[in-house]
């Protein structure tokens, strides 16, 4: 932006918006006929032991066409096919996503076909591969940072106990959806709020905002 820089990627695919599945599945097929033919692709001992719906992924991408799955990416074959070799040829594999994929619609249907791309190579659960979901709130990745959640973890609660020397709570709490009930049908009257706006990042922020205000405290903190 300013006359200068640094390249930060070997290639960048600039794809119709909101066709990662398209372009994932085109991936995908595209693996698949390398693999088939010999050309030792996928990680197939990892794949048989810690992989299942093997087959039905293959039998799904069998109904779709290539060239239409092509023509939805905007992309050129030549694109397409660079990509493809990359993956192929690399054992370790991360891909990494925002939230222009969480926060669409289909996003689990996109993330699962990403996936789909790691397992199949044998990218998951070894050193530089697998997922990384970056996350946009500062609470959220606070929540994932400090072992903030609404579920009991036994292997956790002992860990915190072990090492910060306290008793962390054995009783199971509220999730967003449960807290904003609570909120509204008054079984919870303290509010606190830690980063970006609740009531409209809620679903549905009209019901959101009735149970807000049944409370008798609300707190906000804000972060940047």
């Amino acid at each position: 932006m300013l006359g200068s820089g640094t390249a930060i990627a070997d290639i960048h695919l600039q794809i119709k918006i909101n066709q990662d599945i398209a372009l994932a599945k085109l991936f995908l097929k595209k693996l698949v006929d390398l693999d088939s033919n010999g050309g030792n692709v996928f990680e197939h001992h990892f794949i048989e032991q810690y992989v299942s719906g093997y087959d039905a992924l293959l039998s799904d991408l069998e109904k779709y066409d290539a060239s239409e799955l092509l023509e939805q990416t905007g992309l050129s074959e030549q694109e397409i096919d660079a990509t493809v070799t990359l993956l192929a040829t690399k054992p370790n594999i991360i891909i990494c996503w925002a939230m222009g994929i969480t926060q669409h619609k289909n996003a689990v249907a996109t993330i699962q076909e990403y996936v789909n791309i790691l397992l199949l190579k044998g990218a998951v659960g070894k050193p530089f591969a697998g997922t990384c979901p970056v996350r946009g709130h500062s609470n959220v990745q606070g929540d994932r940072s400090v072992g903030i959640m609404h579920f009991v973890n036994t292997d956790l609660n002992n860990k915190i106990k072990e090492h910060l020397g306290f008793d962390p709570p054995t009783k199971e709490g509220y999730d967003t959806i449960g807290a904003i009930k609570a909120m509204h049908e008054k079984r919870a009257n303290v509010f606190i709020c830690l980063g970006g706006n609740f009531a409209m990042a809620a679903s549905d922020t009209e019901y959101t905002a009735e149970a807000i205000q049944h409370c008798d405290l609300t707190v906000q903190i804000s972060t940047k």
